[in-house]
């Protein structure tokens, strides 16, 4: 860009127009009015809480580093393997229902998370007890008249190891 000038006022009205016009039509950084710039203030804060943030993520990593998270040795855990007593129940039209014991080998988390979605329901004990037995025991496959049921001892166990974990809550 060149332009003339002739004298010092227009030279001065040159360079005035020429900066106006570059702010409007290629704004860029520096290119900031004084009402939109940044309270020096405000930065200082900004530091200030940037370095204290850093410092309780150092605190917080030191913490975690030194908390060792144990369980009572009487709790089993959720990988341990259990034996449940099941029995399946079948009914049958025309002749007398029969009875069959059997057992399953599970964990206390596949348990678990067999039977998520009745817990949440808040059901009675029966129910959930039944629940464990149809979901961890055999599949009832094509025989919609077979109902499963979770030995009571085995039940009871397994209902307090999952309140001592803090899995469930017993409600009145």
């Amino acid at each position: 860009m060149v332009d003339f000038w002739s004298n010092q006022d227009e030279l001065c009205t040159k360079i005035v127009t020429a900066v106006a016009h570059q702010t409007n039509l290629k704004p860029g950084l520096g290119w900031v009015r004084g009402d939109n710039a940044i309270d020096p203030k405000l930065l200082q804060e900004l530091e200030r809480l940037r370095i204290a943030n850093a410092d309780l993520k150092a605190t917080l990593a030191k913490a975690n580093d030194s908390v060792a998270v144990t369980f009572d040795p009487a709790l089993k855990g959720p990988e341990t393997g259990l034996t449940l007593r099941l029995k399946e129940v079948t009914h049958h039209s025309s002749q007398p229902n029969t009875n069959e014991d059997y057992t399953v080998e599970t964990t206390f988390k596949d348990i678990f998370l067999a039977i998520y979605d009745e817990i949440v329901k808040e059901l009675g004990e029966s129910q959930i007890s039944n629940a464990i037995a149809s979901n961890v025991g055999r599949p009832i496959g094509s025989k919609p008249l077979r109902q499963s049921y979770c030995n009571r001892d085995d039940y009871v166990m397994v209902r307090r190891q999952f309140e001592a974990l803090g899995l469930i809550e017993l409600i009145g």
